[in-house]
């Protein structure tokens, strides 16, 4: 138990933390591509451990907790009402929006950037699975089954669309229980159609995690196949990348609705057990998993909530909308409310990995 605790810790600071600080070096790196330079850089967040200044005055930290980390740019994120003699030497609220913008958009940009190119390294290293449409096995009591369909059946067509990818397809089904799904299967030079429901399935894994997941009770051929040419490289990178940040979208559309339950929503505890559980099983494991991790990272901060980068992304997007800045009462306003929506969600990820992790519930 000690020795998880330990992997747990040491792979959560290398996979997370190191993420999250890569998250900051790409706003470090985009505000110093516009002539700012920053006051502050720390690994860590808290008190100050140890620090030096560079020769640009920059200074960069060491702090107490291992959660991440931050940039922080002289002035603020927003114009405000100074005096003349309170603006700060590369004021960031100084920059154009356009060029604000950017920066904050650069954090989310270099986590997708970060997932894609370990996408592309192991897709090189390792090859890609191919799917072959064709059915392997089928479980007589699942819903494909009762449908009509059977071994050697070929799936042609998904609602009704014959170029989808048998990838998107499986991960679709085990996303989208109890939704329906309408296939086409070619049998003999036959086709016919076949509409059913995902039955829904409550799955325990290895490491005593539980999760409910879709299942039509058909097993596919599977392949490793060797990367091919520039086509194979953009497809398992970034299109891979692009399909990943789609499925996070999703997941989140479904727990918001009621589909997916809340349990789903992780903090930094099951976060580290994750972590600890991936790399037992072996660094490709944990490869992938820094993946997913980063294209989540990179999507949690592009939503539209004040204190993230979505959030001052939709300010600046509504400002220009509008071609005026937000009055400073608004924003403080706006602001606040968006901290108090993250320190909520803070404490319902944290009591919610708590009573999972360590109560089993």
């Amino acid at each position: 138990m000690v020795e998880f605790i330990v992997t747990a810790a040491a792979s959560f600071v290398l996979v997370v933390m190191g993420l999250v600080l890569l998250h900051e070096f790409g706003h470090y790196l985009a505000g110093r591509a516009f002539g700012l330079i920053p006051k502050a850089f720390s690994v860590g967040m808290g008190p100050e451990l140890a620090a030096f200044v560079d020769r640009h005055g920059t200074r960069w930290k060491l702090s107490a907790l291992p959660l991440g980390g931050y940039v922080k740019f002289a002035g603020e994120m927003h114009p405000t009402s100074k005096r003349e003699g309170e603006v700060e030497p590369y004021d960031f609220s100084l920059l154009p929006r356009w060029k604000r913008a950017v920066i904050i958009a650069a954090g989310p940009a270099t986590n997708l950037m970060i997932a894609a190119l370990i996408l592309l390294v192991l897709a090189i290293s390792f090859g890609r699975i191919e799917i072959d449409p064709t059915i392997s096995s089928i479980d007589r009591t699942g819903a494909a089954y009762e449908a009509g369909l059977r071994e050697g059946d070929r799936i042609v067509a998904w609602d009704g669309d014959t170029g989808f990818r048998m990838q998107s397809l499986v991960r679709s089904i085990s996303m989208n229980p109890d939704q329906r799904i309408r296939l086409t299967v070619e049998r003999q030079g036959d086709r016919t159609n076949h509409t059913f429901g995902i039955d829904r399935v409550r799955e325990t894994d290895r490491f005593g995690n539980r999760y409910e997941i879709g299942t039509i009770g058909l097993e596919f051929p599977r392949e490793r196949r060797e990367i091919e040419g520039v086509g194979d490289m953009i497809d398992v990178s970034l299109n891979e990348t692009v399909r990943l940040f789609g499925l996070q979208i999703a997941s989140l559309a479904q727990i918001v609705t009621g589909d997916r339950s809340i349990d789903d929503l992780s903090g930094p505890l099951r976060m580290a057990k994750m972590s600890g559980e991936q790399l037992s099983l072996g660094w490709l494991q944990l490869a992938y998993f820094a993946a997913i991790v980063s294209i989540a990272i990179g999507f949690m901060n592009l939503l539209p909530v004040p204190g993230l980068d979505g959030g001052y992304l939709a300010i600046y997007a509504y400002e220009s909308i509008m071609g005026r800045d937000l009055q400073e009462i608004a924003l403080k306003r706006v602001v606040v409310c968006g901290y108090a929506i993250l320190a909520l969600l803070m404490v319902f990820t944290f009591t919610n990995d708590i009573r999972i992790v360590f109560l089993g519930k």
